[in-house]
C-alpha cells in the first residue's frame, strides 16, 4: 500500500476547500427574521415593509399579504417598488374577481410611510391617484414582475426599500443557494 506523498495530500485538500467556497456564499442577512425569510419548501417569499410581503406557494400566483395572513391581492404579475410606496397590478386570463365582480384589471397602491392601502379596478383613476398624489407618471414606470423580485432579493438579500434600521443590523452568514 502507498502512502499518499504531502504534495498530494496538499493538492487533496486544496480541491476540496476550493469545491466547498464555490458551493456557498457569504451574504448580509437581516437578523429580523420577516426580513430575512425568503420562503421554502417551493414556496417564495418577498419581504416589502413590515407587516407587507409578497408570497407564491406555485411557482406564478403572487399575493400581497399582510403579516398574520390578511391577503391584500393575488394574482399580482406586475410592481413597482420605491422606498416606502408599492405598485401592484393584478389581473388573470378571466380577470380579477372583487367581491364577486368580475374586472379586466386591478391596482393596488401600499403607501407604508402614510399608511395607505387603495385598490383601484378602474385604470384612469389609478393613474389619476398616482399623478396627483405622488407626481408619478405610468408611462414612466417601469413595471417587474414579482418573480424578478425575488431573484434579486435571493442574490443580494437586503433590497433598496428595506428600512436602514434593518440594512444596518445584518449579520454575515453563509447562503447557499442552488
Amino acid at each position: 500500500m502507498k502512502i499518499l506523498s504531502m504534495k498530494k495530500i496538499i493538492g487533496l485538500l486544496t480541491i476540496c476547500v476550493i469545491s466547498l467556497m464555490i458551493g456557498c456564499s457569504y451574504k448580509e442577512v437581516p437578523q429580523d427574521k420577516f426580513y430575512a425569510n425568503a420562503g421554502g419548501f417551493g414556496e417564495m417569499r418577498l419581504p416589502l415593509i413590515k407587516p407587507f410581503y409578497m408570497f407564491c406557494y406555485d411557482g406564478q400566483n403572487w399575493m400581497v399579504v399582510e403579516d398574520g395572513g390578511c391577503i391584500l391581492t393575488h394574482e399580482v404579475k406586475r410592481l413597482k417598488a420605491f422606498d416606502n410606496l408599492f405598485l401592484f397590478r393584478s389581473y388573470g386570463s378571466r380577470g380579477v374577481i372583487i367581491n364577486n365582480e368580475r374586472y379586466s384589471g386591478y391596482w393596488l397602491i401600499v403607501d407604508v410611510g402614510n399608511e395607505i392601502e387603495e385598490e383601484y379596478t378602474d385604470y384612469e383613476t389609478f393613474k389619476d391617484t398616482l399623478y396627483s398624489r405622488y407626481q408619478i407618471t405610468t408611462d414612466t414606470l417601469s413595471w417587474r414582475t414579482p418573480r424578478s423580485y425575488y431573484e434579486e432579493f435571493k442574490k443580494e438579500r437586503l433590497m433598496p426599500w428595506f428600512p436602514d434600521s434593518i440594512a444596518n443590523n445584518t449579520i454575515k452568514t453563509t447562503v447557499r443557494w442552488r
